[in-house]
């Protein structure tokens, strides 16, 4: 019985001494590990092992080395490393290349035992042959549409000889940019190369356009001494070419569907007794309603373009189902609508779930009092190509007064009026009646009386009232700005979210009547005149156009606006 004890004893004592564990007790640990020695030495030349030793001046653990270790040019990811008290082993599994300089970044591949302190700026450098590549390209990339910094990105650089396609080809030499989107690829040789960056997803060290955004210059990068300050500018394009998926009919409606986003699209049938009406569910998906008699199928020629003038066109049969299904119901809801008093506007918009066949405009109005009403008219309304949306103008001879109603007026008579580019022929017939006085409907609303909007699929709109917000200079900012520089330029007034509110072309501007809160001043370079962003094209070699944001004197690009503040002009400077 007592040997037995002793043996227990004994067991847990040295079993304990085997496994590694944090140290309990003392002050906390902020220091990050230091590298005492390795093997190969940083910068040592002819070495030729497959194993990488490192000893450090603490316990250290590794952290996710597939992931956090960048080795260039790269071994692939087969290697493995590990960690037993002070010392890190690297076995890289691969034969390395003749006379070939090496790089290894651990970024926090390694960490303390304690406190998980990552190593700092922890490198190595080595050569297989008899010296050491030391030319470097540094930088930083940024998301241009956002101007945030783009942080784990993979910078690739390749020799320009090279035929190095980002999409379908794995980089060899690389880096990945730390949070504030700088990166540093060294130990290269003199040449000229490309350089290209994107967010790997996949981890496949190739560009999936779909969902990575990426950058490129389209000029060689020059490297017979180091180059510092390299800017990259990375947007989310898609760059497959366009194709259509499916096309069929689904429900009461046919369907095309496209691998991706497009930009503009046309379909025209060679019949003048068939125009067809669609819209867009989705970003790739065109819904064509039915609008067709006594047809089995219709041929239409259909032409789609992405924003990077990829075009598609060909010739679609297009037929429904002859069995009906239920129809969805048609609704039409409004977005911003206000009343903008020192203009003596009232704006907003009209967003319908189907497009719109036709509209009685004077059953749009807004009820003053119980008896009168300020009816709208065609010219109030700019339509969409699938007539979803409206935009709405409305331009007052006089103020209107939100808070006290009118005096009472007799009601004009509405007539039916067509919506630009409507069929007159599928126009609701006949004229109706100003609304019958009633006190349980709210004054000062935009109302939408039943039977004033009809749907592509002939359901009428149900009765609607809807809200509108008075914008009054002491509830609003106004903010100003002054361009200095030459050439064109597209001005965009974002929000928070990055969403644009308003944009202008002048080189003095006013955005006036504006929500308070935060916002960001966007300048688009616009190298052809289009007032648009281009967003470049990689086979064609051709940058997106450049962008700048305002920002102050302490790099600031955020602009708080508060009510009843006039915030300008700001100078911009380009």
């Amino acid at each position: 019985m007592r040997y037995l004890v002793v043996f227990l004893i004994l067991t847990q004592l040295f079993g304990g001494c085997a496994k590694q564990t944090t140290p309990t007790g003392g002050p906390k640990d902020t220091d990050p590990p230091q590298l005492v020695r390795s093997t190969p030495a940083n910068k040592q030349v002819n070495f030729n092992s497959q194993q990488i030793e490192l000893t450090f001046n603490e316990f250290v653990q590794v952290n996710n080395p597939r992931e956090q270790l960048v080795i260039i040019p790269t071994i692939g990811k087969k290697f493995e490393m590990t960690a037993k008290k002070n010392r890190v082993t690297i076995k890289l599994n691969s034969k390395l290349l003749d006379s070939t300089t090496y790089t290894i970044n651990f970024r926090d591949a390694i960490l303390d035992l304690s406190e998980k302190n990552p190593a700092r700026n922890l490198k190595l450098a080595f050569s297989t042959g008899s010296y050491i590549d030391s030319l470097s390209v540094s930088g930083k990339v940024y998301m241009l549409l956002k101007n945030l910094p783009a942080e784990n990105f993979t910078i690739v650089i390749v020799p320009v000889t090279d035929t190095f396609n980002i999409f379908n080809q794995a980089a060899q030499f690389f880096s990945l940019t730390d949070k504030k989107g700088n990166f540093s690829i060294d130990n290269l040789k003199p040449g000229t190369y490309r350089i290209y960056a994107f967010l790997d997803k996949n981890k496949n060290l190739k560009v999936d356009s779909r969902s990575e955004p990426f950058a490129f210059r389209s000029d060689t990068v020059n490297l017979y001494q180091s180059i510092k300050d390299l800017e990259l500018s990375a947007v989310s394009l898609d760059m497959r070419p366009l194709l259509i998926i499916s096309a069929k009919p689904v429900g009461n409606h046919f369907i095309i569907r496209l691998n991706k986003g497009f930009a503009a699209c046309t379909l025209e049938s060679s019949s003048l007794d068939h125009t067809l009406q669609f819209d867009y569910p989705e970003y790739s998906t065109i819904r064509v309603y039915n609008t067709l008699t006594d047809l089995d199928s219709l041929p239409v020629r259909s032409v789609f373009s992405d924003s990077i003038s990829n075009t598609l066109d060909t010739v679609l049969y297009i037929k429904f189902n002859t069995l009906k299904m239920q129809k969805e119901r048609f609704t039409v809801k409004a977005n911003n609508l206000s009343y903008i008093e020192q203009r003596q506007l009232i704006r907003g918009e009209l967003s319908a779930n189907k497009p719109v066949r036709s509209v009685v405009y004077d059953s749009i109005y807004i009820r003053l009092d119980s008896l009168t009403t300020l009816p709208f008219t065609e010219r109030d309304f700019t339509w969409n190509q699938t007539f979803t949306q409206a935009i709405i103008n409305k331009q007052l001879s006089k103020p209107l007064d939100f808070a006290v109603p009118k005096s009472t007026k007799n009601p004009v008579a509405k007539q039916t009026q067509r919506a630009p580019g409507f069929d007159g022929r599928q126009q609701r017939p006949g004229t109706s009646q100003a609304p019958k006085p009633d006190p349980k409907k709210t004054v000062n609303q935009l109302v939408l009386s039943q039977g004033s909007i009809l749907s592509v699929e002939n359901d009428s709109l149900a009765f609607q009232s809807l809200p509108i917000s008075v914008v009054r200079p002491e509830t609003s900012a106004l903010l100003m700005l002054e361009l200095h520089g030459t050439g064109n330029t597209l001005t965009q007034l974002l929000d928070k979210d990055y969403k644009p509110v308003s944009e202008s072309t002048s080189k003095k501007i006013r955005f006036e009547n504006l929500t308070p809160g935060e916002y960001f001043v966007r300048i688009i370079l616009d190298d052809n005149a289009n007032n648009q962003w281009d967003p470049g094209n990689f086979y064609l070699n051709t940058q997106p156009e450049k962008i700048i944001f305002y920002t102050d004197d302490n790099n600031n690009n955020r602009i708080n606006l508060k009510a009843n503040w006039e915030v300008g002009p700001l100078l911009i400077h380009y």
